[in-house]
């Protein structure tokens, strides 16, 4: 039996499979975080604790971490401080007050799990946010096996990782699926039918949909529901009501004139025409912060550092054209952003307005940190050349980046689209079937709850009893 502790997974899709294995012995899981509106769930757990209020209320802790382990973690800064920044707990505190709550956390949590014992942890996706990269920092540091359950682009499929680099290995996962399971067709295309890109998913995710502008007046008690349920989680970030009161009442109006200023420099950094005949590498830029790059990108989540080294490879004829995502607001793009950028003479920053696939299907190849614009360039027969770590990073026509790749070869290089099919379809192969986080459920068809539980129960039971064995 091995001993674990759980980062989150506490919603109803999953939580009642887990505590399922603690019952029958399988395994122990000696802690488990939660959030504050699930806490009615847990009274009869001991072990669960609230994620957020553990270390935040009434903080005390041992130091615990050795100066071997220290040293390990400000080399972990970078990773940790770019989760912070996306928090508006942290929102502007100076760069000393971070390393001070970081290095109270990191001792905090590391002292637990040297006193429970943890010989595993489990986390609810890759490791992103405040909390989830210092715990994974410290894990890593003690020797701590880490695992983490990552969404599939399939809704009802999930993949098993063992660390951030493990992402698109996927090492522990034999083929899951049948053997004899036949080649999965794609769409030689580069557009790709992106629930999650549609224009109204954006206009919601922006907050600019009628839905969510009147949703106060349609459906109020599910309104006040939601923002109850927000206080309850994020309350105690607060040290009062005035606090609270006037940390939004700034924060609203800086992101107010942020904005403003944002659209100001994006516009003045547009390139006023461009030529579909030049020779030019595609670079779609990734939402930001999200976990695609604050967390997959390693020293590449600064964007910028990757157009940079990308365009000192690159023949000196060759231009690199930077296209905003869709979903971008003013974070993590602002004056210097802008200033650093318009230091690159290769570089044409594209207006919005341009088509994604027009750039891809024009270009001698896409270049990523791990975005879907990497997938959907090779499955349209275009290669792509990759900073971060991604599902599709062993497919043909995937170059990950180094000073020695020679861009010349990666434009000549001709993909075999049969090759993607079968890369797709062990990629799938590895998946196990489930959905265990309600927001995918979005995004869901014909979803069966009953059905859902016995997909988790076997997949836990690959995880938990399998895989255990295998490594004991």
């Amino acid at each position: 039996m091995r001993r674990f502790v759980i980062v989150e997974l506490d919603a109803d899709l999953i939580r009642d499979v887990l505590k399922e294995f603690h019952k029958n012995g399988t395994i122990e899981i000696v802690k488990w975080y939660i959030a504050e509106e699930n806490r009615t769930a847990f009274s009869d757990f001991p072990s669960a604790e609230v994620f957020i209020t553990s270390w935040r209320r009434g903080l005390s802790y041992t130091p615990t971490l050795t100066e071997t382990e220290e040293r390990r973690l400000f080399a972990e800064l970078d990773y940790i401080l770019a989760n912070f920044a996306r928090d508006t707990e942290f929102y502007r505190i100076p760069y000393y007050e971070y390393k001070h709550v970081v290095h109270m956390m990191a001792n905090y949590f590391a002292d637990v799990m040297r006193r429970v014992r943890a010989e595993a942890i489990l986390f609810q996706d890759l490791p992103h946010g405040p909390v989830d990269s210092v715990i994974y920092a410290a894990a890593r540091i003690l020797g701590i096996r880490t695992y983490a359950l990552v969404p599939s682009e399939q809704t009802d499929f999930f993949h098993i990782c063992t660390s951030i680099e493990d992402y698109g290995i996927f090492e522990i996962c034999p083929r899951l699926q049948e053997k004899e399971q036949s080649v999965i067709h794609v769409e030689k295309a580069y557009q790709k039918k992106l629930a999650y890109m549609t224009e109204e998913r954006i206009r919601e995710d922006l907050g600019k949909s009628a839905k969510q502008k009147f949703r106060l007046f349609m459906h109020p008690r599910t309104w006040f529901a939601e923002r109850w349920a927000m206080l309850k989680r994020h309350g105690d970030k607060y040290d009062s009501v005035a606090d609270f009161i006037e940390r939004r009442i700034v924060l609203g109006i800086s992101r107010y004139f942020r904005t403003k200023e944002y659209h100001r420099a994006a516009r003045r950094a547009e390139a006023s025409n461009i030529s579909w005949s030049e020779k030019y590498v595609y670079f779609p830029l990734h939402l930001q912060p999200e976990m695609t790059t604050d967390t997959l990108g390693g020293c590449y989540r600064d964007q910028l550092l990757a157009i940079e080294q990308l365009a000192r490879i690159l023949p000196k004829d060759w231009l690199i054209y930077v296209k905003e995502n869709p979903k971008q607001l003013f974070w993590m793009r602002e004056k210097y952003f802008f200033k650093r950028l318009s230091c690159l003479p290769q570089v044409r920053y594209i207006s919005r307005s341009v088509d994604t696939y027009q750039l891809m299907k024009h270009s001698q190849f896409v270049a990523t940190i791990s975005g879907t614009a990497g997938w959907e360039a090779i499955s349209g027969g275009k290669p792509v050349v990759v900073f971060g770590q991604c599902w599709y990073k062993n497919f043909p026509g995937v170059f990950p980046f180094s000073d020695e790749l020679d861009a010349e070869a990666v434009a000549d290089y001709s993909i075999e689209h049969c090759a993607v099919e079968q890369a797709f379809s062990a990629y799938r192969g590895k998946a196990l079937k489930g959905i265990f986080r309600s927001d995918c459920l979005r995004d869901a068809k014909d979803f069966d709850a009953g059905e859902n539980h016995k997909n988790m129960l076997q997949a836990m039971e690959f995880l938990f009893v399998k895989l255990n064995g295998a490594n004991s």
